[in-house]
């Protein structure tokens, strides 16, 4: 067994993994983006990069492929004095070419939206998804993943029983805000935070490490929130939709995903402006709320997609991760087969090697997080041998990192529901439940979760 590290700021959780052979191809294929960003140097000279660059207004298009591809065309980049001018023509008549910014679909593939160069009546030009004020569209530039601009949320959002879930477009459509009662429980400090799904698995032939994201890449500067960096930075995995279905009470997402680890996405020919997207494989989940009618009961389906089974030697990971705001100190295990509400809090707050616990026998166990004022959040989860999906509960506990216990402070508290089984082709599945309110309704409808726990999705 070999020990692989999941790093949270300086938070290192030691997780285990066997050794196997070489993963099928089909099983990581992956495609080297790059981030097309739009600035203002001057006048209304708009012009476009694939890095960072000094100029006004920087906002994120798209993404686009860093190389070619099957069914992509290259998008050049073209200069006059004045103006600058993006076309899949390699020359235009007045304008000199300055190279290739990536390549453009030729034909709009899952998850892509149009690109067009717009133009306006003093004859700039702009490259853009969206619409421009004074632009009118000129000529179209194939097709790519859109991004957000200047934006850091884009919000997906449904209200149900006095809890209002939010899912933001712009980092994979990832669980963005549980707000209860005026208090907003994830902590979103930096990508990799958040209540989102993650695969890892190992590659034998590199002794690296690939992560998966429904959220993107993650930021391993953790000098600041992520509120405070520019955000035409921000990486996201692109979705493929976000809406809510009203008729069957259901929030849901379907998201690319992209590479979790910089070191990682840099051996695949990745780099700071150029994520890893695993084309052949999706995320997606279902969130349905006020399920059986049970007011803040909501059962959560995560489900994977893979075009291939992993080797028969590899151990695969699949994690289901909550971040709370550091506020969520008082941490209970609740028994519904016994009606026992267990005090975590001095395990919490002592264990020396991740500063939490490990549960990998939990049967049917809801652990509940809440603060000072019993705002509570309860994860209800069926372990693999019970009929669930999972094999071990881990809490972390990361309220000493720093000050503050709000949005985009850095501590935090975090559960992760982790399954080392194997995953096969096609959809792979798996459920918990989330529970909002306080002590006394965490515990009342998780006990009437375990009466009636046949009927149930696990």
């Amino acid at each position: 067994m070999t020990p692989a590290l999941l790093i949270n700021g300086s938070l290192k959780i030691a997780l285990l993994f066997q050794m196997g052979s070489h993963p099928k191809q089909e099983f990581f294929e992956s495609t080297v983006l790059s981030t097309l960003v739009r600035g203002l140097p001057s006048g209304n000279d708009y012009t476009t990069a694939t890095s960072a660059q000094n100029w006004d207004n920087m906002q994120q298009i798209a993404y686009i492929a860093k190389n070619a591809e099957t069914d992509t065309t290259p998008l050049y980049r073209h200069t006059t004095p004045e103006d600058h001018r993006d076309s899949l023509s390699a020359t235009l008549a007045g304008y000199t070419a300055e190279g290739i910014l990536g390549h453009t679909c030729t034909m709009q593939q899952t998850g892509m939206t149009a690109l067009h160069s717009l133009s306006n009546s003093s004859g700039d030009f702009a490259t853009s998804i969206t619409a421009l004020t004074g632009f009118s569209t000129a000529d179209p530039l194939g097709y790519g993943y859109k991004r957000y601009g200047n934006q850091l949320e884009d919000l997906t959002a449904v209200t149900e029983s006095g809890v209002t879930l939010e899912c933001n477009k712009v980092f994979g459509g990832v669980l963005w805000h549980i707000t209860y009662d005026g208090v907003q429980f994830i902590n979103n400090f930096a990508q990799g935070r958040h209540l989102q799904m993650s695969c890892r698995w190992r590659d034998s032939a590199t002794s690296l490490e690939h992560i998966a994201s429904e959220a993107g890449r993650v930021r391993y500067d953790y000098t600041t929130g992520l509120d405070k960096y520019p955000a035409y930075t921000h990486m996201g995995s692109p979705v493929v939709y976000s809406y809510i279905d009203a008729a069957n009470k259901r929030l849901v997402t379907k998201t690319i995903p992209l590479e979790y680890q910089p070191n990682t996405a840099e051996t695949l020919g990745g780099s700071g402006w150029n994520p890893v997207l695993y084309d052949r494989q999706s995320c997606r989940k279902a969130i349905v709320y006020d399920y059986n009618g049970m007011g803040p009961v909501f059962r959560y389906r995560q489900i994977w997609y893979f075009p291939a089974a992993a080797e028969p030697d590899d151990i695969c990971q699949m994690e289901a991760s909550i971040h709370l705001n550091a506020g969520f100190t008082n941490v209970f295990r609740y028994h519904p087969g016994t009606g026992q509400l267990e005090n975590m809090k001095s395990i919490w707050f002592k264990n020396g090697d991740s500063g939490g616990f490990n549960d990998s026998d939990f049967g049917i166990t809801c652990y509940i997080f809440s603060d000072s004022s019993d705002h509570c959040l309860g994860l209800v989860a069926r372990d693999f041998d019970d009929g669930g999906s999972w094999e071990r509960v881990t809490a972390i506990n990361g309220s000493s990192n720093g000050t503050g216990s709000g949005e985009f402070d850095n501590p935090f508290n975090v559960l992760y529901l982790l399954n080392f089984q194997q995953y096969q082709p096609g959809d792979n599945g798996y459920y918990y439940y989330l529970i909002v309110g306080d002590l006394n309704t965490v515990t009342n409808k998780t006990q009437l979760l375990f009466s009636s726990k046949e009927s149930h999705q696990w």
